[in-house]
């Protein structure tokens, strides 16, 4: 999760309390309006992903497995655009290369 700078927030109907999972915590109003902002009906489940800009890039109703949310996330273009940075920086650049 760390290579992606990813942040999870568990909201739960009776608040969040903060944990290794989550450096936020949650009263059960903050919880409440959460909730209600994404359209998640008192004691249904969702998840989200939340792109740095705040939007919503996708949701679904059930769990969902961790391959497929890092394949998702890897597939989003800041997300590529930063890969790509990563894999230029690392390679040597041709002046510094030994003949």
């Amino acid at each position: 999760m760390a290579e992606r700078d990813m942040v999870v927030i568990p909201v739960l109907q009776q608040g969040t309390p903060e944990s290794d999972l989550a450096d936020v915590s949650l009263s059960r109003e903050q919880a409440a309006a959460v909730a209600s902002a994404y359209g998640v009906s008192p004691g249904g489940f969702a998840v989200f992903l939340v792109g740095r800009t705040g939007v919503v890039k996708a949701r679904a109703d059930k769990p969902m497995e961790p391959a497929f949310l890092f394949e998702l996330i890897d597939s989003l273009p800041m997300r590529r655009r930063e890969m790509r940075n990563a894999s230029e920086t690392s390679q040597p650049s041709p002046a510094a290369a030994p003949r």
